[in-house]
């Protein structure tokens, strides 16, 4: 095992990872900004953010910062996000891979790491981390949607069937999380990229009695299919 990883990886949720990765040790990283678990496998460090063990992370209580900072302790600067999210297109089912490309969150951030400075950075995803995952999606042969808007919600709770209505008219997909990751990713000066999978219909738009178990099971389902995608991203020559 390798001590010297090249890339930062953040899950959702460990049923998003496998075996080999769910069986590595947790590693404690002290940042600037607090400490955060992680664990080391091949060219990844890799951290859950809702926590490897114990008590479960809930969205609102996700310590982004700490978790961008841990890998700068590391010195990384290439940072993917896998994001487990809610349709809100009828086109686009379950079990779809997206590569978003731009974002909405109209609730106050959760954290900026930007104090006692003039510094108004216009968000944006880093362009050769998307350019990356959609060419190592390609070579895996994965089916995936390049391009997207993603709505964050604050959480911890999902979205009403009338604030779905109004997301629709201007988004594809639905989380709680991939706004503040982007945002303080770019703070840091990381470059960050992310890949969401689609794990439900948003309240609503699919069958009725949607559930946290039924996100969950779909998510888990997504694991061979996002580990080619991180087995063939991490393979890609590295440039420099």
């Amino acid at each position: 095992m390798t001590m010297n990883p090249e890339l930062g990886l953040i899950v959702s949720d460990v049923c998003q990872l496998e075996d080999h990765f769910k069986s590595a040790p947790v590693r404690e990283v002290e940042g600037e900004y607090g400490r955060a678990g992680l664990k080391i496998v091949g060219r990844w460090a890799v951290i859950c953010r809702s926590g490897f063990d114990g008590d479960y992370i809930l969205p609102h209580q996700y310590n982004t910062g700490a978790y961008l900072a841990a890998f700068q302790v590391l010195g990384l600067t290439e940072v993917v996000g896998v994001h487990s999210s809610g349709s809100l297109r009828p086109s686009l089912g379950p079990g779809t891979l997206v590569i978003p490309d731009d974002w909405i969150s109209f609730s106050p951030p959760r954290h900026t790491l930007i104090s006692g400075q003039r510094r108004h950075l216009t968000p944006a995803f880093s362009r050769r981390v998307r350019h990356r995952l959609a060419d190592a999606a390609w070579q895996a042969g994965i089916r995936f949607e390049n391009g997207g808007i993603y709505w964050q919600s604050p959480g911890p709770r999902l979205e009403t069937k009338a604030e779905i209505k109004v997301m629709s008219n201007f988004a594809d997909l639905a989380g709680m999380g991939l706004a503040d990751e982007a945002s303080l990713a770019q703070e840091l000066g990381l470059e960050y990229g992310a890949v969401c999978s689609v794990d439900n219909y948003a309240n609503g738009l699919g069958a009725p009695g949607l559930s946290d178990e039924m996100i969950r099971a779909q998510s888990a389902k997504s694991v061979a299919v996002i580990s080619r995608l991180l087995e063939c991203y991490a393979s890609l020559p590295r440039e420099g």
